[in-house]
């Protein structure tokens, strides 16, 4: 018997299960690639953490001063990247006064990409030195952050876009030290990033305190949320798709929860039909 002849003998169910791979890796390609092109929106829920970062930026009085620190790397990009911006943007959005600054090299790359991203003179109406101000890389990590919370002049001379003395600037008015600060955000990938922060600024000062981390870092967070000294934090893509919906700028990480949901989606489908299929050809003898 040849082979097309012994498929012909073969009921629907039996060649179902016995779909060519490639087909399989296909239909994979095309669930994954088609949302990338034309982004579907598909609905996704907002957990309790994602809703608490975003509360604590929401609570925010007028005029308040907010640290955004950029401790992270170009490597962390693909999972960090996406709540940079969206926490930039939030800030950006309220009336209060964002410092930015960074203790990774990159960071302050990353950071000065996503003021250039987001235009904050034309879409915010914001002024540079006045409402924002990129103060800087600073690279002597735990003993920089030390400084930072002493005096912040110390730590960072000059600021990182014009190279001018930062006490030049409207809103360093009034700022010395760590006290003088509403809230402490800081993105970060590794170390120096929490415990260093938690040591020089929180215990000390007692400055509000939320982060962002890699999905895999949780577990070495959670303790510090538990304690309270962390009190809200993002932890990947899929907090920074929260936050984005939250925040109201669809970016990165909600276009690629597109694909992840169509791809389980169609994992599933072939689950659903492997099984039925199976249970068919295996009652099919006992009719016989």
């Amino acid at each position: 018997m040849t082979e097309m002849e012994e498929r012909r003998g073969k009921g629907f169910w039996e060649r179902l299960q016995e779909v060519d791979s490639r087909i399989i890796y296909l239909l994979l390609w095309i669930v994954i690639l088609w949302p990338l092109i034309t982004p579907l929106g598909l609905p996704i829920s907002i957990s309790t953490g994602t809703r608490e970062y975003f509360q604590v930026i929401e609570d925010l009085k007028p005029g308040s001063r907010v640290i955004l620190s950029y401790d992270l790397s170009f490597a962390g990009l693909p999972e960090l990247g996406p709540m940079t911006i969206a926490t930039l943007h939030h800030l950006l959005k309220k009336d209060i006064k964002v410092y930015i600054c960074a203790f990774w090299d990159s960071g302050a790359d990353i950071a000065a990409d996503n003021i250039r991203a987001l235009e904050p003179e034309k879409n915010y109406g914001k002024v540079y030195g006045k409402d924002y101000i990129h103060m800087g890389y600073n690279p002597m990590r735990e003993v920089g952050m030390a400084q930072f919370a002493s005096d912040v002049y110390k730590a960072f001379p000059v600021d990182y876009i014009y190279k001018r003395p930062l006490e030049t600037y409207e809103m360093m008015k009034g700022v010395q030290s760590a006290k003088d600060f509403d809230l402490l955000i800081s993105v970060q990938s590794g170390t120096p990033g929490n415990p260093e922060w938690v040591r020089q600024w929180i215990t000390p000062y007692g400055i509000k305190y939320i982060i962002g981390i890699l999905g895999v870092s949780v577990p070495e967070v959670a303790p510090y949320y538990n304690a309270g000294q962390v009190k809200a934090f993002l932890a990947g893509l899929r907090s920074a798709a929260e936050y984005e919906l939250l925040a109201g700028r669809r970016g990165a990480a909600l276009a690629q929860q597109d694909p992840l949901s169509t791809t389980h989606i169609l994992v599933i489908l072939f689950v659903v039909i492997g099984n039925i299929g199976y249970f068919f050809t295996r009652a099919r003898p006992r009719r016989s």
